[in-house]
């Protein structure tokens, strides 16, 4: 189930500050896909991955100097991230439940017995 925020933006009858974004008009939600409740939809559920995204690589940082100029150069570091992030990195609130074990998501999950090394995700670039 899928749905689609639009975000309508226009003039701040603020003075413009540099970098500023424009102000947010209004908002329209639409279901995509699935039969949504319109009143669950939020993009506040998304909001954390992205932020993690942004923090863990420069490519996606704002006025960032790092960039690719190969939407498959993109697609590869975004499955590098989030390989590494949900297979290799142990998270604190995850190791904490599980007793002081170093748990990554993937095992919380099930899909790993134990955290994987770097070098693991890295060979699975070189399975195509």
């Amino acid at each position: 189930m899928t749905s689609d925020e639009t975000r309508v933006y226009g003039e701040d009858p603020q003075p413009q500050k540099r970098y500023s974004p424009a102000k947010g008009l209004s908002d329209t939600k639409d279901v995509v896909q699935g039969n949504l409740d319109p009143a669950l939809i939020s993009a506040s559920y998304a909001e954390p991955c992205s932020l993690t995204m942004h923090r863990s690589m420069r490519r996606f940082t704002r006025l960032a100097s790092a960039f690719s100029k190969k939407v498959e150069n993109v697609a590869h570091a975004l499955a590098i991230h989030f390989m590494a992030y949900n297979f290799v990195k142990p998270h604190g609130t995850l190791t904490k439940v599980a007793g002081a074990t170093p748990t990554t998501p993937a095992m919380a999950a099930g899909a790993a017995t134990r955290p994987w090394k770097l070098g693991e995700v890295i060979d699975l670039l070189g399975s195509d």
